[in-house]
């Protein structure tokens, strides 16, 4: 699965309700203008089944993740680390949970 962030300038009501749509399990908010989602898919198909690439929807990016690295919250690691790593290697992680970081 590709891993990919679409974020808006603003909060968009419209391209939050086509991802939880589109990928009502492949999806993890991040913020009230940030999305990761995951999918089969390229950036540019993305942007047309959100809406973006038209504006019907509005505006916003949709950025493809090659790689990862950085401090998140264990709910964000382990959405990741389920859906994507980086050449059949396990994710490498940095985060808020000690005990959790050193199990995994």
């Amino acid at each position: 699965m590709k891993l990919f962030v679409v974020v808006c300038e603003n909060p968009n009501p419209r391209i939050e309700a086509a991802i939880r749509r589109h990928f009502p399990k492949d999806h993890l908010v991040l913020a009230f203008n940030a999305w990761l989602v995951g999918g089969q898919t390229t950036a540019q198909e993305l942007s047309r089944t959100l809406g973006i690439y038209d504006g019907s929807n509005g505006a916003g990016l949709v950025i493809g993740v090659a790689s990862y690295y950085g401090r998140a919250s264990k709910r964000t690691r382990d959405w990741i680390s389920q859906r994507f790593s980086l050449d059949d290697r396990p994710a490498q992680h940095d985060g808020d949970d000690v005990e959790s970081a050193a199990e995994g």
